[in-house]
């Protein structure tokens, strides 16, 4: 639901990108040199730093939550830990996206899709599967077998 979510935004963000104007960039003269326009804006950077630093956090944040539940007795509340660590993560992850379309619509710049395509990408990597809960969690034979039911 979140990827499909994130992909109509990304569709609309297209369309809106490519319907319309290209901006008119403004250069100021200083003195005796010209100020080169910037192809990114502090948003844009502040956007992608987001990105990356959701990234980042959701990686640690995964491998802490692997490691508290190995801990856990119980498949039941192995589940429940590794569904709410996977929506975090995947929220975080959203959201940074979800701004990163919105710099891109509000500049109108197409290069920012670019870093959405990524963080769609790291997104599909990230989304939970029973595999990587097995592995992740060390479950064992009984416990993997009643997953498949």
């Amino acid at each position: 639901m979140l990827l499909v979510a994130q992909l109509i935004c990304c569709a609309g963000a297209l369309l809106f990108i490519r319907n319309s104007a290209p901006p008119t960039p403004i250069v100021v003269r200083v003195a005796m040199h010209e100020t080169p326009t910037q192809p990114i804006s502090t948003q844009g950077i502040l956007a992608l730093i987001f990105l990356l630093s959701t990234i980042f956090v959701g990686y640690l944040m995964d491998s802490q939550r692997k490691t508290q539940g190995n801990i856990l007795q119980g498949l039941v509340e192995k589940v429940e830990h590794y569904r709410q660590s996977s929506t975090i993560r995947l929220i975080l992850l959203q959201m940074a996206n979800l701004s990163l379309i919105w710099v891109a619509v509000r500049e109108n710049n197409l290069m920012y899709m670019i870093g959405v395509a990524a963080a769609l990408l790291v997104f599909l990597y990230m989304r939970p599967a029973k595999g990587k809960f097995v592995r992740s969690y060390g479950l064992s034979d009984m416990e993997a077998l009643l997953l498949q039911e």
